[in-house]
């Protein structure tokens, strides 16, 4: 497998996922942030979902980010202090 040299990380920077500091790099999605730390997200508690096309079309990402609900985690750029609440509003612990 070729590496790439010239793709480079952003800063690194903390969101807030449910109530639990979430650490990431500056242009990752939120969905992406929540992936590497196992986080899922649900509409209903006893169903987990998760990241499904990853293009903003199936709306399985869906999350409520800085008061705004319905927001599509796999089309949105995680910033510093973001706060992120799962539909669930539980633990987004899977």
């Amino acid at each position: 497998m070729e590496r790439l040299e010239h793709v480079r990380r952003g800063r690194q920077i903390t969101i807030e996922v449910d109530g639990e500091r979430v650490d990431c790099w500056e242009g990752e999605t939120v969905a992406t942030a929540m992936l590497t730390r196992h986080l899922r997200l649900s509409r209903d508690a006893s169903r987990p979902r998760s990241v499904f096309c990853a293009i903003g079309v199936c709306f399985e990402c869906a999350a409520e980010i800085d008061g705004t609900a319905g927001v599509r985690t796999c089309m949105t750029p995680a910033v510093a202090g973001m706060r992120v609440r799962t539909t669930s509003g539980g633990s987004a612990r899977a």
